[in-house]
């Protein structure tokens, strides 16, 4: 029993150590592993078209994400989707439409690319090009 404030001492201690070496490799390998990530799925979806590394994917072809929505409250429910626009990098637009397919609206976004990876920057931008509504 003397040593009873000993033990919690150092356990308290090797918890805090290792917590903070955990928060640091994952701060330091995150960005690295969304990268992969984004690496991976787009190996992925060229190998379902039919590329591979004997059969590359032509220069001109491009992919871009696009990103899904639920929106509305209650009874009034749509689909919202967050597209690039050709031409500039920064530039998406954020369309609603509803569940029988009509355009409902569409907002300029203003999103770099290596944002548009992250939910919360995402949500953020539309947010603001949407406004309170």
């Amino acid at each position: 029993m003397k040593n009873i404030g000993t033990i919690i001492f150092r356990l308290t201690l090797s918890c805090l150590v290792a917590g903070a070496i955990m928060g640091t490799t994952f701060i330091l390998t995150n960005k690295a592993k969304r990268h992969n990530e984004q690496l991976t799925e787009q190996r992925v979806m060229l190998g379902l078209l039919g590329y591979s590394a004997a059969h590359p994917a032509p220069a001109s072809l491009k992919m871009h994400e696009i990103y899904r929505y639920i929106v509305g409250e209650g009874d009034n429910t749509a689909v919202g989707y967050l597209v690039p626009l050709a031409g500039s990098d920064n530039a998406w637009a954020f369309l609603t439409i509803d569940l029988d397919g009509k355009l409902l609206a569409r907002h300029d976004v203003t999103l770099a690319p290596e944002q548009a990876t992250d939910e919360a920057a995402r949500q953020k931008a539309i947010a603001a090009a949407v406004g309170p509504e």
